[in-house]
């Protein structure tokens, strides 16, 4: 009489206990899950975008194969040195941000399906243009390529310094000032923090030690060698976002 209820007892007791071992691995597993989602949440809501972005790891060359270039002469270089497949260089030389539009179209951008859209334009017009307008210009520039391509990530680029002989002309047909050219870059960084887009600092990779372009490294003062490109393609390699 007291064995046979101690008997029937015991197996509901391992029935139960096979039964929650199961119902917590799934529990767990769904765990697992959400943190999995939490954590790719969190690297996207927790990157600073108020700061360039950090160096990372270096890519290799073919990561141009994942890109966009766009811009103007400066931008052109990349292409005109081999540095980037032309067919991925959307520039033109001169190109003023106020007539962007007349030259590249998003729509050509976005038929070469990049990943990585990389914009770097503002040196022509610098000079005399008001930075909040030509900022205002570049914006609605970039908010069409992402109508296009809404999973891509968009780089801005920090224009490169000019000489020191350019920034200090006395022909007003040859000066840009060096002050101009920073404080645009800062306001290009204020834009790329409020819409959540990438800043590359791409401008400290070719400045010398004052922060002016090397004149040994420049036929007028303004556009760079072909050694100022490797560092500024370096440059670009090693400061990505994954």
């Amino acid at each position: 009489m007291i064995t046979e209820p101690e008997e029937e007892e015991t197996e509901p007791e391992e029935t139960a206990y096979e039964t929650t071992t199961e119902e917590t691995t799934e529990a767990d597993e769904d765990d697992e899950e959400e943190d999995e989602d939490d954590d790719i949440y969190s690297d996207s809501s927790d990157y600073d975008f108020s700061s360039p972005v950090p160096e990372s790891a270096m890519k290799t060359g073919s990561y141009y194969d994942t890109c966009a270039f766009v811009g103007d002469s400066h931008t052109n270089g990349l292409g005109a040195y081999g540095f980037v497949d032309k067919t991925r260089v959307f520039a033109k030389d001169g190109l003023s941000i106020k007539n962007i539009r007349e030259s590249i179209s998003p729509a050509s951008i976005a038929s070469v399906t990049p990943e990585n859209v990389y914009l770097m334009m503002g040196t022509n017009g610098v000079a005399w243009l008001k930075p909040e307008d030509m900022i205002s210009s570049f914006e609605d520039f970039v908010y069409e390529i992402v109508s296009y391509l809404p999973a891509a990530n968009i780089y801005i680029l920090s224009i490169p310094p000019v000489s020191y002989e350019r920034a200090t002309s006395t022909d007003p047909k040859k000066l840009i000032g060096i002050d101009k050219i920073n404080t645009y870059n800062e306001k290009l960084l204020e834009m790329a923090e409020e819409n959540s887009w990438y800043f590359v600092d791409t401008n400290s990779a070719v400045c010398d030690a004052y922060g002016y372009l090397d004149s040994g490294k420049t036929s007028d003062g303004v556009h760079m060698s072909k050694d100022l490109y490797k560092s500024f393609t370096s440059y670009i390699l090693s400061h990505t976002v994954d």
